[in-house]
């Protein structure tokens, strides 16, 4: 086993519970909603027709009965699978995946914020950091760890549990779709290619935040207090001086720009070649460029730390 694989596993062990049970209780609450879902399908008393519904939605009635239940009514009002062409079905089921899978994005960005901010900072408090200083591993390499963890390893437990929500919320819809029509349901979500497209997204969406990754790093590896507000403070601080003395806002629109890449994983219908081709940037390569600076100062910072 190489040691960078060791340092990975290291970093594994002591952030498995925030990156494991974070996704899972988001996980928990998407089951729950469709149990609830479910419970209420079956003792709703929902008195709109099917005639109504079409007035209200302009939209070809579903081969149903007047008297619809609650899942039903949703399907019919938002899917309208047997009126609707493949093109739009598709489209619609890219909206319901990316829906589901949202609220784990948001987790996971959470996480990764405040697992980055902690990775440096708390050794260095509780002088844990001498202990892995006596271990025959470069600085380098213990930074390069942190960094490649949260950045691309972590990801995989949400990745596993946005495709749980994603198969457990097409199969709940397909049951309540217009007879027939299951199985379109899930030849439109083309629900085979969404590990390929969460992975590309995942990976794509870490090279364009690099630069942010690194900064935190950066911070957690300089601050004595409060990294948050270091890490957080100091760009809010440079956006208004820029403001007051030049009256110019290029660098909050650059960190806006390079922030674009949130977008990565709420458009990952476009896979791996999607994904290649957004590397081809200038920002991107500028803003790695910026994270290698900031990774050599984290670097620097964490070898002033003598044993």
């Amino acid at each position: 086993m190489s040691k960078f694989t060791g340092l990975l596993k290291r970093e594994w062990f002591e952030h498995r519970s925030a990156f494991t049970w974070g996704p899972a209780v988001v996980l928990l609450i998407v089951l729950l909603a469709g149990v609830v879902t479910m419970l209420a399908n079956q003792g709703a008393d929902v008195s709109l027709t099917i005639r109504e519904q079409r007035e209200l939605n302009e939209l070809t009635a579903p081969a149903m009965n007047d008297d619809l239940g609650a899942m039903e009514l949703i399907a019919a009002m938002t899917l309208d699978v047997a009126g609707s062409s493949d093109a739009e079905l598709r489209q619609k089921m890219a909206v319901l995946q990316m829906g589901v899978a949202q609220p784990f994005h948001v987790i996971f960005i959470i996480l990764a914020t405040f697992a980055l901010l902690a990775s440096l900072y708390d050794e260095r408090k509780d002088a844990s950091i001498l202990f892995w200083k006596s271990m025959p591993v470069s600085d380098a390499a213990t930074v390069a760890s942190k960094l490649v963890f949260v950045t691309w390893v972590a990801p995989l437990t949400t990745i596993c549990a946005v495709l749980v929500a994603q198969f457990l919320s097409l199969s709940l819809v397909s049951l309540y779709v217009e007879e027939g029509m299951g199985a379109r349901i899930w030849a439109s979500s083309q629900f085979w290619w969404q590990p390929l497209q969460l992975v590309a997204a995942y990976v794509q969406l870490g090279i364009w935040l690099l630069p942010f990754s690194s900064w935190i790093m950066l911070v957690s590896a300089a601050a004595t207090k409060l990294p948050a507000l270091w890490a957080f403070g100091i760009p809010w601080m440079m956006v208004m001086l820029e403001r007051m003395l030049l009256g110019s806002d290029l660098l909050a629109t650059l960190i806006a720009g390079q922030l674009e890449g949130w977008r990565m994983l709420s458009d990952t219908g476009t896979g791996f070649a999607g994904a290649l081709t957004g590397l081809f940037v200038v920002q991107v390569w500028a803003g790695v460029a910026l994270a290698a600076l900031f990774f050599a100062l984290a670097v620097h910072f964490l070898s002033l730390i003598h044993i």
